[in-house]
């Protein structure tokens, strides 16, 4: 394996890339390889389960996945030229679905993303051919802004705070770190429990504080508060 010439240097490399063989052997196979199977699949129609041969259709995933448009709908009016509100008093609107099919066919499976007013009680709707990709895109984003930032300098904090010298300071270091050792299932588990509609410790304070004034919150079931 060593032949008598070799340096001490080219040793060292040698068995370096043995000890690391294995570990290179395994990312290659089991992180790098996959992944770019699963980039090539994504320009085919491959189903796993499905007994058709697979094809290549190149951009297709990828324009339904990314596909975007608009269109701008006007408010429905009656024969005198009026508005039809409905029960709130607002503009209606013809339904999204009958537009597309009949003026738009080319958009027929794009589906509403979002949608706002602008002139004349015009509504600007945005479409996609997966909204649901977007919002999850959305989503992904708003996570990321709002809680890496957060913990990261509440973390920072914290940690300043634990090293000046004041009291209790061993307390606080073991009680900032048990979540570190703590078993992320456990955790998870446990923060289902205090979130809780009905049985929850948060909505329990919660109508307590309030004197039943406020609550029960579904914290994680509502669209509205599952993201704050």
């Amino acid at each position: 394996m060593f032949s008598k010439g070799m340096t001490l240097e080219k040793r060292q490399k040698v068995w370096g890339w043995m000890m690391g063989g294995p570990a290179f052997f395994g990312l290659a196979f089991f992180v790098i390889l996959p992944f770019v199977m699963a980039i090539a699949m994504t320009f085919t129609n491959q189903r796993l389960l499905s007994p058709y041969p697979t094809e290549f259709v190149g951009m297709q995933n990828y324009e339904r996945l990314l596909g975007i448009n608009y269109v701008v709908l006007s408010p429905l009016v009656d024969e005198a030229g009026e508005l039809i509100l409905d029960e709130d008093d607002e503009p209606r609107y013809p339904r999204l679905r009958t537009v597309l099919r009949a003026d738009y066919p080319k958009l027929r499976y794009y589906y509403q993303l979002a949608s706002i007013k602008v002139w004349d009680d015009k509504a600007f709707v945005l479409l996609a051919r997966d909204p649901v990709f977007w919002r999850s895109l959305w989503n992904t984003l708003s996570f990321v802004l709002l809680v890496v930032p957060l913990q990261g300098c509440v973390a920072l904090g914290l940690a300043l705070l634990v090293n000046q010298g004041l009291k209790g300071t061993l307390f606080f270091r073991t009680v900032f770190f048990a979540p570190v050792v703590t078993s992320m299932v456990v955790v998870s588990i446990v923060w289902t429990f205090l979130y809780h509609k009905d049985m929850g410790a948060i909505n329990v304070y919660l109508r307590w504080f309030s004197l039943g004034l406020l609550g029960p919150v579904d914290w994680l079931g509502d669209k509205t508060w599952a993201m704050p």
